[in-house]
């Protein structure tokens, strides 16, 4: 086993607001976060509720609500000790962990989550809020806020889901759920699994600019080809996070395409 992880700045960013961690000790272990791009010193919190959610992956059960709640809990508190205003750890949190034979994936805000079965099937659920305003763990200790997106029903979250069955397929849409949960959790036995990855919404942001007769046009690149090009992990020793990122951002670049948004992934090879 081995997990791995790397970010990027968006195009329109000029502070990346994304942050990931990955461990291996005890048992691998990845960590993501997506600061608000509107929030003031969200790069900050996305770092401070990483590192929260650091100290209490390490011994964590399989109550990945629970995880997320105190770490949301505990970066606010760290905020305030420095000087952060609240609105700092509008962020994200996606966890993967593995107790046993037992993996646990929770996604609390936005975001993407994906993992590749031993007979090369992926499946991929992309995390989003119709209303713009995603719903941040932090929230549940400030009613303030939490009651005004609930006052105006924008606490619900859709979970588009996609899969590729081969290599030699692509990624297709199966289906869009929608749910009100602060907290979405998957439990997998990870025996059965290769690879889980966790992603931010950057995934959503790729666009290439096309030739028309009054100039170029920026276009939209859907998530499935995105993921098409992405999901490739030759081998699974070392950075094999970085490495495959670094081959994407190449094939990006040849293809003409770009990602305004900030881009983070985090991922554990479980085996073969």
């Amino acid at each position: 086993m081995n997990a791995d992880s790397i970010f990027f700045i968006g195009s329109l960013h000029s502070i990346c607001q994304d942050y990931v961690l990955s461990k291996n000790d005890p048992q691998p272990f990845v960590i993501l976060s997506d600061g608000c791009s509107s929030s003031t010193h969200a790069d900050f919190g996305s770092r401070l509720i990483v590192k929260a959610a650091d100290r209490f992956l390490r011994t964590a059960d399989n109550d990945v609500r629970s995880v997320h709640r105190e770490s949301a809990r505990l970066a606010l508190q760290w905020s305030k000790q420095i000087g952060l205003e609240v609105e700092a750890v509008d962020a994200t949190l996606l966890t993967a962990h593995l107790l046993d034979d037992v993996l646990t994936v929770g996604c609390s805000g936005d975001g993407v989550v994906a993992w590749e079965s031993v007979d090369g099937t992926v499946d991929v659920h992309a995390i989003s809020f119709p209303s713009n305003y995603p719903l941040y763990p932090t929230y549940q200790f400030q009613c303030d806020r939490f009651d005004e997106l609930l006052a105006h029903h924008q606490i619900e979250a859709e979970v588009k889901h996609y899969r590729r069955t081969s290599q030699d397929t692509q990624f297709q849409f199966i289906d869009s759920t929608t749910s009100d949960s602060l907290t979405h959790v998957w439990q997998l036995k990870s025996s059965d699994y290769r690879y889980v990855a966790l992603l931010s919404d950057g995934l959503n942001s790729f666009v290439r600019s096309r030739s028309a007769s009054n100039g170029n046009r920026v276009e939209p690149i859907l998530i499935e080809e995105v993921l098409d090009n992405l999901w490739a992990f030759k081998n699974s020793h070392g950075a094999f996070v970085a490495r495959r990122m670094t081959r994407f951002k190449k094939d990006c670049e040849s293809l003409g395409w770009h990602h305004a948004d900030d881009l983070a992934i985090a991922a554990i090879h479980l085996g073969e």
